[in-house]
């Protein structure tokens, strides 16, 4: 076997099996039960959490700074910004329930007397939360947290909806068609297929990966979906801001920059400017010999864009751990480092 050959049998624990069931798991969890604030009032909102727990607020962060009606902030640290109060509710999103920053976020909330809420499958937060009897959205545990993207974002996701901070469209069975269909499009016996295509592309390479602000939860996930699945380090930078400094980082060291490849996610619908940009700093790049990629956004509206970028960097980053000859489950790192922290 080369080592730009699958290495299909590295998959030990079924990482494709998760990510062909990823819409029966966007189904199920837009079924799950929604919490009441009952007359509860508040007047913004501070969502809590990290690595895939913390994905999906990205996107709700996105959305309502896009369509929402109350200022919503992400916070991804132990201790809670000052201005956070009882004016504010404080969600706290841990999938295994036990991320001991968004633990501390949530007493710390607890102790200024917020407006709390959780969404987890169980451990500690789960357990807080019923003895305080704070409202919770409980989600199906057993799957590793990066794989539990789609029941901690629906949820979420109706609930903003149900409180009127996010608008009703598209609506959801629209947006789990479009999930179904991205799904089929990088499956392993699908051909010709684009995940494996820039799979092979970023292969022995550095992924920089630049968008614009609409784009980047979806880039920030692939970038963690490239260090945990494909074990590759990659960088993510936003278009406009990266032409007022990082444009000119592309010199040195030289080993890095051949080693580079500057990939491009580019939106027709994205701002004149913004397009512009992209295709000068494109052509800057590829007159010095940088190899570039472009990769299309497709989707009618912003959600769905969102929706069909992190389902292709998840699939991409799969396939990079078979040409990797890596189990793109494995996260031995992550485990011993928070075995480390609990002692």
């Amino acid at each position: 076997m080369t080592r730009k050959e699958f290495c299909w049998q590295c998959d030990n624990q079924a990482m494709a099996s998760l990510l062909r069931l990823f819409p029966k798991q966007c189904h199920h969890a837009c079924q799950l039960r929604l919490p009441s604030l009952g007359n509860k009032t508040f007047d913004r909102v501070c969502l809590v959490g990290m690595g895939g727990s913390g994905i999906g607020l990205e996107i709700i962060k996105l959305l309502a700074e896009a369509y929402g009606s109350k200022p919503v902030f992400l916070h991804r640290d132990y201790r809670l910004p000052s201005w956070v109060n009882r004016s504010c509710l404080v969600v706290c999103c841990s999938y295994s329930g036990n991320t001991e920053e968004t633990l501390s976020a949530y007493d710390e909330g607890r102790k200024r007397k917020c407006l709390l809420s959780v969404v987890t499958s169980g451990g500690q937060l789960l357990h807080l939360a019923r003895n305080d009897r704070i409202p919770s959205i409980v989600v199906p545990g057993g799957l590793p947290p990066r794989c539990a993207f789609g029941y901690l974002f629906f949820p979420l996701l109706r609930w903003m909806r149900e409180l009127r901070l996010l608008p009703a469209r598209p609506g959801l069975s629209r947006v789990l068609k479009i999930v179904n269909a991205s799904v089929h499009r990088y499956l392993p016996e699908t051909k010709p297929n684009p995940a494996q295509n820039l799979a092979r592309q970023f292969y022995g390479r550095v992924p920089v990966l630049y968008s614009d602000a609409r784009s980047f939860p979806a880039i920030l996930r692939w970038k963690q979906q490239l260090a945990e699945n494909s074990k590759v380090f990659a960088t993510v930078g936003v278009i406009p801001e990266m032409n007022h400094n990082e444009i000119m980082a592309w010199r040195f060291p030289a080993w890095f920059v051949r080693q580079a490849l500057a990939v491009f996610f580019t939106d027709k619908s994205a701002h004149d400017k913004i397009a512009r940009r992209e295709n000068f700093t494109a052509r800057i790049l590829g007159s010095r010999k940088i190899q570039v990629v472009k990769v299309p956004v497709s989707g009618s509206t912003l959600l769905e864009k969102l929706l069909n970028l992190i389902i292709l960097g998840d699939w991409v980053s799969f396939y990079l751990a078979l040409l990797n000859r890596i189990d793109p489950t494995e996260i031995e790192e992550i485990t011993n480092l928070k075995k480390y922290l609990s002692r």
